[in-house]
């Protein structure tokens, strides 16, 4: 890679991690919103591959649902809470106008 390429990736990569944050700092409630939002759905979006493909990862672990259903579904079930949760504060965020 050439240096004027990697620099101006660098350069568009802290404009916008800047824009973020002055955005974040002028909308707090919109930003912690959309960012349990994307956390929420990350994690509905796992428990989902999960159940498509029976497995599961759990930090450096893989559970499957033959081998070890226990563990399986306890995953499923917890991040399945927590993804409905992140979501539900999300919501929370912007109804409630002061936290």
């Amino acid at each position: 890679m050439s240096i004027v390429r990697l620099s101006v990736g660098v350069l568009i990569g802290a404009c916008l991690l800047g824009g973020a944050l002055w955005l974040a700092a002028q909308f707090p409630r919109v930003t912690a919103a959309v960012l349990l939002w994307f956390f929420g759905a990350g994690l509905l979006y796992l428990v989902k591959e999960g159940l498509r493909s029976r497995v599961i990862g759990a930090r450096s672990s893989r559970y499957e649902r033959d081998s070890s259903p226990f563990s399986y579904w306890f995953y499923i079930f917890f991040y399945s809470l927590l993804g409905v949760l992140a979501l539900g504060l999300g919501v929370y965020c912007l109804i409630i106008p002061r936290l």
